[in-house]
């Protein structure tokens, strides 16, 4: 019988982890090139945007002190002084101003998927006010470690990370094409919200009662 070992799921501690993270990001991202125009960073190879201060950070690693397999946030309504303070500090370690500039930007309130979907029509949709939402995104796998059951297990870790935080609604956008995986995941299409392009790419909005 085959052992199906997954990876442990933890919140980001250290600048360390948060850099890896980022580059994590920026590796599986690039070849959609879906980065927020303002803060992409093509020289450190790190994928940090404007939402990235307010968001939850996660790593899953197979044995401590092992490299990051995958990488996963949370984005919320409200700035996280724990981010904040990593994303500053490696800033700082960087000399790099366009990622302090993330940390600046004014984002409170804010989730990614507005870009496409206004607020107003996901209340409509669900019921659910807005600021009881929060949003899963960056959903990163090291490529040779597909298909092992890592994805799931950093999805089920922002899961119960948002539902032990209070909030009704974890929502995300996604490329068409994935969308059977995070129905697989208990994640549902927005009733009415339809496919829309998000960032170039052709998109749905998902969601999850807690």
């Amino acid at each position: 019988m085959t052992v199906v070992v997954l990876p442990n799921v933890s919140q980001v501690q250290s600048v360390t982890e948060l850099h890896a993270a980022l580059r994590l990001r920026y590796d599986v991202f690039a070849r959609y090139r879906v980065f927020s125009s303002g803060y992409a960073n093509d020289r450190a190879r790190m994928d940090l945007d404007e939402y990235d201060a307010s968001s939850i950070h996660f790593v899953a690693r197979f044995a401590d002190e092992s490299p990051i397999v995958a990488t996963v946030r949370i984005i919320t309504p409200r700035r996280q002084p724990h981010s904040v303070n990593l994303i500053c500090r490696l800033a700082h370690r960087h000399g790099d101003h366009a990622l302090r500039s993330a940390v600046d930007a004014p984002r409170d309130g804010q989730l990614l998927l507005f870009e496409s979907w206004p607020a107003i029509e996901l209340e409509r949709a669900t019921g659910v006010p807005i600021a009881r939402w929060c949003e899963m995104s960056r959903l990163a796998v090291v490529p040779t470690c597909r298909g092992r059951g890592v994805a799931r297990a950093a999805a089920e870790r922002a899961v119960a990370a948002a539902r032990d935080r209070g909030f009704a609604v974890i929502c995300l956008t996604c490329g068409v094409w994935l969308v059977d995986m995070y129905r697989r995941m208990g994640f549902e299409p927005v009733p009415t919200a339809v496919a829309r392009p998000f960032r170039g790419q052709p998109s749905n909005a998902m969601y999850l009662t807690l």
